[in-house]
């Protein structure tokens, strides 16, 4: 069984946790994607609290307090960030690359096209 099959037998109420799959369940990704939705938010945390708990008392706590509906999200990805704008950065500011992603989540397109006029040398090409 995969952590998928587990938040979807939670969802839809139907039991799939026996003794055999029970070392199969993943709290972390079946509290974060629960952790995504307004309605069960709450219980995702009381178990990020309780982590100490058996899994299987967590499936248990999931499946009764959770109510029967279609919750289904594409989990957040990163957003690709074009790799000579990194290198701007640090080279101008001296950051490193972590900060140089920060600085270029704030400034924008127009901001980073003066920066690129800038940093143009002239002469024969």
């Amino acid at each position: 069984m995969t952590p998928f099959d587990f938040i979807k037998s939670i969802n839809q109420h139907q039991h799939s946790i026996d003794v055999l799959t029970e070392h199969e369940y993943v709290p972390f990704i079946t509290n974060r994607n629960f952790s995504l939705f307004p309605d069960t938010i709450l219980q995702a945390n009381q178990m990020n609290l309780n982590s100490h708990i058996d899994n299987r008392m967590q499936y248990d706590y999931l499946y009764n307090s959770v109510q029967k509906r279609n919750r289904f999200k594409q989990w957040p990805k990163k957003a690709k960030v074009n790799s000579d704008n990194i290198q701007l950065i640090c080279q101008i500011y001296k950051y490193n690359v972590n900060k140089a992603k920060q600085v270029l989540l704030v400034i924008t397109e127009q901001q980073l096209d003066m920066i690129k006029k800038q940093q143009e040398k002239g002469g024969v090409k």
